[in-house]
């Protein structure tokens, strides 16, 4: 393998791990962040097509790696992102849970409605915010933001029935929604 080649795929897979660890965390400043690294992603395709049609004659079948390594990034990045938001979820599911305790128990005092709670957050690990409420039918709903964007934005919502409430202020919130453990859910709008 020629070294432009072993020099696009080491930046087509750091661009690939970037974008990913830039996707998990979403912050405000997410899309900021990865418009240079698709900008040199979109760079390294255009040079792989390039390799494609100008070393064909001398490489055959070698000349289409770059490119097909810029494929398989973009065929990959959905499902490593799901994997990478199921462990994140895994490793904050317990300061969740404490908090959802602390919120039953009425050490964290919950109102009627949707409200902020403040001093949740402190306690729950990668959330920009706590969103609670309790129904008229006595569920309480939880939702740990962690910080996602008015691009794309998704939380982690529990809910003490093991559904979300229909008619709820989370239901109209949040039309997607798949359960990931029994009573929590990943929702996204």
């Amino acid at each position: 393998m020629l070294r432009d080649e072993k020099a696009a795929i080491a930046a087509v897979g750091i661009c690939l791990l970037a974008g990913e660890v830039i996707e998990i965390h979403l912050t405000r400043r997410a899309p900021f962040l990865l418009l240079p690294i698709l900008l040199i992603f979109f760079m390294f395709c255009v040079f792989g097509l390039v390799g494609v049609v100008t070393k064909w004659r001398q490489r055959r079948w070698r000349a289409i790696i770059p490119l097909a390594v810029c494929v398989f990034a973009v065929v990959i990045f959905l499902p490593l992102e799901r994997l990478l938001r199921e462990v994140e979820f895994a490793w904050a599911l317990p300061s969740y849970e404490r908090v959802v305790t602390q919120m039953q128990s009425g050490s964290i005092p919950v109102a009627d409605g949707l409200n902020e709670i403040q001093e949740a957050e402190p306690e729950a690990r990668l959330v920009f915010s706590v969103l609670a409420e309790k129904t008229a039918n006595g569920v309480l709903m939880v939702e740990f933001d962690p910080e996602g964007t008015a691009l794309r934005h998704f939380a982690y919502l529990y809910s003490s029935s093991g559904v979300i409430d229909p008619g709820s202020q989370m239901d109209s919130q949040w039309p997607g929604r798949r359960e990931v453990r029994r009573g929590w859910f990943f929702v996204s709008d």
